[in-house]
């Protein structure tokens, strides 16, 4: 009979309603191998409501597995998971996405590139727009190493 009652529980849909009923069969006085099968299905609906947690992504319905099911194996990896978030939570553009761009206008559009202030420069050794620059060399009034050594003396 008690493997019957386990049987039905452990089909149940619903998490919850299966830890509740694997938990009411096992509460009976049971032979040791039913208390093993009953213990097994509760271990395996128990990882069922961490994974069921673990998938709503949010630190409230980590701690509320944990302080639901605190018997269970998967609360120390629900401790790790919550200070994971928090710690993914924590960063500025997290921050920023959770506070600032819910209430932003709906005419706000994000711009795809930053705005250049000035035109981009040619490539290095591109001939250029602009006129070349006047240089001492170029009109001949430099002086030549000669006459810098005179001065020096």
């Amino acid at each position: 009979m008690p493997r019957a009652q386990l049987k039905e529980a452990i089909e149940k849909p619903d998490v919850a309603e299966r830890i509740t009923a694997i938990s009411a069969v096992g509460a009976g006085k049971l032979i040791p191998a039913v208390r093993r099968e009953v213990d097994a299905a509760l271990k395996v609906a128990l990882h069922a409501a961490f994974e069921k947690a673990s998938a709503a992504g949010t630190v409230s319905a980590l701690r509320d597995f944990q302080k639901t099911y605190p018997q269970a194996e998967d609360v120390p990896a629900a401790k790790t998971k919550i200070h994971l978030l928090r710690r993914r939570l924590a960063t500025p553009r997290a921050l920023l996405s959770s506070t600032l761009l819910p209430h932003r206008p709906k005419s706000w559009q994000p711009r795809s590139a930053p705005r250049r202030l000035s035109k981009p420069s040619p490539p290095y050794g591109a001939p250029s727009e602009s006129p070349p620059a006047s240089s001492s060399l170029a009109s001949g009034t430099s002086r030549s190493a000669d006459s810098v050594a005179r001065v020096r003396r």
